[in-house]
C-alpha cells in the first residue's frame, strides 16, 4: 500500500499552522539554523487517515471520538516510538483508541492551536 507522506508544520514564533506543501524555507529561515539551533518549528505527519468529515488527520489532531457507553472523550494523535505508529491517546494516556474509531469521530482541533480542549486544567479556566 503507498500513501503519500504528507507534513503541516506548527510554527511556535509565529503561533499560525502551516501547510506543508506551502513552507519555504526562504520565507523563515535558513535550513542549517532551523535543524542545528532552533526549535521554532514542529512537523506533524498525516496519518494516512480522514475523519468523518474526509479532513486528514495529522499528529497533534484532537479527535472527539464517541465511547462504547455512549459518552464523549477527546483524544489527541500521537507517534509511538516503539509500536512505530501512530495512537489516539486521552487526557490520562490511559486509554488509546483504533484507526478505525478515527474515521467515524470529527477533528474538533489540534493540540497546538486548542490546547483547552484536551489538558483538562485549561478547559476548566476557560470554563470558568
Amino acid at each position: 500500500m503507498k500513501r503519500k507522506i504528507k507534513f503541516r508544520i506548527w510554527d511556535k514564533e509565529g503561533s499560525k499552522m502551516i501547510n506543508g506543501n506551502d513552507f519555504t524555507f526562504d520565507e523563515y529561515i535558513p535550513i542549517n539554523y532551523m535543524f542545528n539551533d532552533s526549535n521554532r518549528f514542529i512537523f506533524m505527519q498525516w496519518t494516512g487517515f480522514t475523519d468523518k468529515n474526509g479532513t486528514e488527520i495529522y499528529e497533534g489532531d484532537i479527535l472527539k471520538c464517541k465511547l462504547y457507553n455512549g459518552e464523549y472523550e477527546n483524544y489527541v494523535i500521537v507517534w509511538d516510538e516503539e509500536e512505530a505508529g501512530f495512537d489516539a491517546l486521552n487526557e490520562d494516556k490511559n486509554n488509546f483508541m483504533l484507526p478505525s474509531i478515527w474515521t467515524v469521530s470529527k477533528i474538533i482541533g489540534n493540540i497546538h492551536e486548542n490546547p483547552e480542549l484536551f489538558y483538562s486544567d485549561k478547559r476548566e479556566k476557560i470554563e470558568q
